[in-house]
């Protein structure tokens, strides 16, 4: 018997019980004929339940049919109790994407390394202070453009410094598609990009000449994520237009496949000039971005 027929037969099995009831049937009346006792020819069949059984697993994948089993037993004790039942798969729902939120936080800070150059030489610049009050120490690793100015002069040619935003949600309507989807952005400076030794999938990436003037450098590279999803691939898309926070953006390349940003946990999908939170550059105190560090030598 063809593996496809006894595949057919998970499916129609109360036809499949009548067919093999038949068969037996027909098996007594030949014994029968042939000058046997009804009883005599039980007895040479075998139990009725036990001839039954043979016949199921010749006449079908017996795999298959615990499945079918164990999946009609499922439903039915879902039927039976349907709150309870609910209440169970949402908390085990929710469970599940804890987790996976979790996993991905773990995999990017400590199983991923990031995919750009001399990984080991790059670090990011932290404060600590110590409160009047209490003496405990007060942690801070967000800085405002101010600072960074002041921090670039002093260290002068010694080492990179870089401006990378953290990675936030923010609506974006994207070509004649008019309503808004939801995109991780980042900020950089413009030197980020040639200090990762990143090269683009496509078009280019940015560059200090497109950090320059507050708010005059409407460019932005899209992740590799982002141009698949979205975009099909499609060279096409540089040149492509995109609104965000008011602004109107060109999208002038793609990062490298592998390269989802900097920030755990969060991929990011628009890369944009520092200089394009203008708002924030003259701003003391408005702490919007990590320092990044990269001695030189």
């Amino acid at each position: 018997m063809s593996w496809i027929r006894r595949f057919g037969n998970a499916f129609r099995q109360n036809r499949l019980n009548r067919e093999i009831d038949e068969e037996l049937a027909g098996h007594i009346e030949e014994a029968m004929e042939q000058g046997n006792s009804a009883d005599e020819a039980r007895r040479a069949l075998g139990p009725a339940l036990r001839f039954r059984e043979q016949s199921r697993d010749i006449k079908l994948l017996p795999w298959l049919d615990s499945v079918a089993s164990d999946v009609v037993f499922g439903w039915r004790q879902l039927k039976r109790r349907r709150v309870a039942n609910a209440t169970a798969i949402l908390s085990l729902g929710l469970a599940i994407g804890a987790t996976t939120a979790a996993f991905r936080l773990v995999d990017a800070v400590l199983l991923r390394k990031l995919p750009v150059a001399e990984p080991h030489r790059l670090y990011y610049a932290a404060l600590t202070n110590f409160k009047d009050r209490d003496g405990l120490p007060d942690y801070n690793d967000d800085f405002d453009y101010p600072t960074f100015r002041q921090y670039r002069q002093i260290v002068g040619e010694r080492a990179d410094l870089m401006v990378v935003g953290m990675s936030f949600p923010q609506d974006a309507v994207l070509g004649s598609d008019p309503e808004p989807v939801k995109l991780f952005q980042q900020y950089y400076s413009g030197n980020v990009f040639g200090v990762f030794g990143l090269r683009p999938a496509i078009g280019r990436l940015l560059t200090p000449n497109d950090d320059v003037t507050p708010g005059g450098h409407p460019v932005a590279v899209i992740s590799y994520d982002l141009w698949s999803r979205r975009f099909g691939r499609d060279s096409r898309v540089l040149g492509k237009q995109f609104r965000m926070r008011g602004a109107q953006f060109e999208i002038v390349g793609v990062a490298p496949k592998g390269f989802s940003g900097t920030e755990p946990g969060a991929a990011t999908d628009v890369f944009l000039p520092a200089m394009m939170n203008a708002p924030a550059i003259d701003s003391p105190g408005w702490e919007w971005f990590r320092l990044w560090v990269r001695p030189k030598g």
